[in-house]
């Protein structure tokens, strides 16, 4: 299993384009998409917004990320060792072919984690 997990901070808009970029993608292993917030109108929005299964909400206690990470991670776990965590966040679009990317690097077993640099899609000068 593939568990997307995209965190949020009351950006409603932003998040359903993130989970847009992630459910356009071929994907063919089996996933999931839950989006972590602290903010109950978020899951409203995207439960108005996306019809997909796939797709589901975790509310964020409002102890911190890691915090309500923590809390996903321990919900999540299994003794599956092929299973995956992909983590972003409710303000980054990824490409069209990023899971299957990722994807990629885990075939190697010695492969453990996978990073990446978010690369803006446009350039701001505010602080030149």
């Amino acid at each position: 299993m593939i568990d997307i997990i995209i965190t949020s901070y009351k950006e409603p808009k932003s998040t359903l384009r993130a989970v847009n970029c992630f459910l356009k993608q071929d994907i063919k292993e089996k996933f999931r998409i839950i989006v972590v917030d602290p903010f109950p109108e978020v899951k409203d929005f995207l439960k108005k917004n996306i019809k997909d299964k796939r797709v589901g909400f975790f509310l964020d206690p409002g102890e911190g990320k890691s915090y309500a990470l923590n809390l996903l991670f321990q919900e999540l776990s299994s003794d599956n060792t092929d299973d995956i965590f992909i983590l972003t966040d409710g303000d980054v679009y990824v490409s069209d072919n990023a899971v299957s990317e990722i994807l990629k690097a885990f075939k190697d077993k010695e492969i453990g984690c996978v990073t990446a640099k978010p690369v803006p899609l446009s350039v701001s000068n505010k602080y030149e």
